[in-house]
């Protein structure tokens, strides 16, 4: 996996991100230059405690998804799924911090005096949370419409089982190399070498492995006899 993290298109996500975070402080710089002003807690809690709701939600699945298709599919291009994650957990560390920074700002009552330029801060991080959480849902957008790999998950996964095929064995990965097959499954019923296909015959099934001209499978066709 983690060589994926040094692919140029992650890099260049993560570039936008800051590119993103630079220009949210220059805009936060043009919020009231010098002022001081009295600002209701809820108007920096409510979108802090939002974050936090949404990202509690997607992180776990964005975090298991990278794992279930990378095991199915290490040669898979994962960067922008990557690069929403690293986005995410940024969100993540600026609304733990905002929390905690309002709880040392606020007193008793229910707002809190914000003087400029000198809290600026907490206006910048709540628009760092607002801005990077839009960022990482449009590269998860991304991720689905141009990377997510079409082989990425082994095509009927449970016929092997359904088919009384022995569940003993491990399942075919797309990419294995023939080598790798023959030694998790034992010498084939049938090989056709020129159509680069090996057969595996059950008492209810068969199932054809297909290689391409660098011994790698893929594709895999389970059928009842």
């Amino acid at each position: 996996m983690k060589e994926q993290f040094m692919t140029q298109r992650f890099w260049i996500e993560i570039g936008i991100a800051g590119g993103v975070c630079l220009i949210v402080w220059i805009a936060s710089k043009s919020y009231n230059t010098a002022a001081e002003k009295d600002i209701k807690v809820d108007y920096f809690r409510i979108p802090t405690s939002n974050a936090l709701v949404v990202l509690g939600l997607l992180v776990p699945i964005m975090v298991g998804l990278a794992s279930y298709l990378y095991v199915n599919n290490p040669e898979g291009k994962y960067a922008s799924l990557l690069a929403t994650i690293v986005v995410m957990f940024i969100v993540l560390v600026v609304a733990i911090w905002e929390t905690f920074a309002l709880l040392k700002k606020g007193d008793t009552a229910d707002t809190i005096k914000i003087q400029l330029p000198a809290d600026r801060r907490y206006i910048t991080a709540m628009g760092l949370m607002y801005a990077l959480l839009l960022l990482g849902l449009f590269y998860f957008a991304m991720f689905f419409l141009f990377e997510l790999p079409p082989k990425a998950v082994v095509n009927k996964p449970q016929a092997f089982g359904q088919a009384g095929y022995s569940l003993l064995k491990p399942n075919p990965r797309i990419d294995q190399t023939k080598d790798e097959i023959l030694k998790a499954w034992g010498q084939p019923t049938g090989e056709d070498l020129s159509k680069r296909t090996l057969l595996y015959e059950a008492n209810h099934s068969v199932i054809q492995l297909t290689f391409d001209e660098n011994q790698k499978l893929v594709e895999i066709n389970d059928r009842r006899k």
